[in-house]
């Protein structure tokens, strides 16, 4: 993968999920990082950033934009884990239009040109050994589908270990 400098601080667009097909990743995530000791952080697949500042201009945007767009069902391809500490052990996305157009419309309201998008769900952030990784996810449930249906806009330090949700937008259920 060809990786640009990572900014550790800034604002993300976060991707956040329903409670019914995310309640067994969370579990599943929660005893990973329990098992790792991993940092502990929201279920969640990065959609856009990093902003230096948004305002509230842009928080409008995400409002108006999530208006226009339906809850969007993700497939999932496995697990997959690289020896970067913020992409060590996650979900694989099969990508799909619905959801490059939504990315696609969210970097179009920030200005933001990422053609390298790399879309996964992590379950744990750190730096363990491959093969602590691999028996960590020995019995992890496979779920197929999950839905996501909300975005949002994250404040993200990552020196200090620290996501904070500023803002969620519920995708509109009348899309469909």
């Amino acid at each position: 993968m060809n990786y640009k400098r990572r900014i550790s601080k800034g604002f993300w667009v976060w991707g956040q999920f329903d409670s019914v097909t995310s309640a067994d990743i969370i579990k599943q995530q929660q005893e990973i990082n329990n098992t790792l000791k991993g940092p502990k952080f929201d279920l969640h697949l990065t959609l856009s950033g990093p902003l230096i500042e948004p305002d509230d201009t842009h928080k409008k945007r995400l409002s108006e934009l999530s208006n226009l767009f339906a809850p969007v069902k993700i497939n999932l391809d496995g697990v997959g884990m690289t020896d970067e500490f913020f992409q060590s052990l996650f979900l694989n996305i099969k990508e799909n239009s619905n959801l490059l157009d939504l990315k696609t419309k969210i970097d179009d309201v920030f200005q933001l040109d990422n053609k390298n998008y790399f879309p996964h769900i992590s379950l744990y952030y750190g730096n363990a050994k491959k093969d602590l990784k691999i028996e960590s996810i020995r019995n992890i449930k496979q779920t197929n589908e999950i839905i996501l249906d909300k975005i949002s806009l994250v404040s993200v330090d990552e020196t200090i270990q620290s996501w904070k949700v500023i803002k969620s937008f519920s995708l509109f259920e009348g899309n469909q």
